[in-house]
């Protein structure tokens, strides 16, 4: 693991930015989630852009704090186990399988928030690396860069 801060790692200052954005459209009212969460009928009228935006809408001030911080842990975390744009792809992935499933495979008018692709990015990061439990603690390892850190 090199010996940079976490906090200038550029995944967590990316996750940050969103999570910045997320509680500023959240602080916006009411009018601004309802023309940016997913919604079916929005969708099939040709507003293709809901595929992206409700994932950064939240339903209230609540939502979009755990969210944020579940998002810029997750930086924390695991920003060093791939590169921004691969977490970026990850994150393109995502989105796309989330919209696909609630529109082809859900029963669901409307959607919004993180969570979904919190999850996704959870899940890419974490099929990335190791976690091993030895009696004097647990390490978490990656593969991919040839590191481990010792969790007490």
């Amino acid at each position: 693991m090199s010996g940079r801060h976490p906090f200038f790692d550029r995944a967590v200052v990316a996750a940050v930015v969103v999570a910045g954005i997320a509680i500023v459209l959240t602080l916006t009212g009411d009018a601004m989630r309802e023309n940016l969460q997913w919604t079916r009928s929005g969708l099939q009228q040709g507003e293709w852009w809901r595929l992206f935006t409700a994932h950064v809408v939240h339903l209230n001030i609540f939502h979009a704090l755990l969210n944020a911080l579940a998002l810029v842990l997750i930086a924390m975390l695991f920003g060093r186990a791939f590169t921004l744009a691969r977490h970026g792809l990850h994150a393109f992935i995502g989105i796309l399988l989330i919209d696909a499933g609630l529109f082809w495979l859900a029963d669901v008018e409307w959607y919004v928030g993180l969570s979904g692709l919190l999850h996704a990015l959870a899940a890419a990061a974490v099929s990335s690396s190791t976690v091993t439990i030895e009696s004097h603690g647990v390490s978490r390892c990656s593969a991919s860069e040839n590191w481990c850190m010792k969790i007490p």
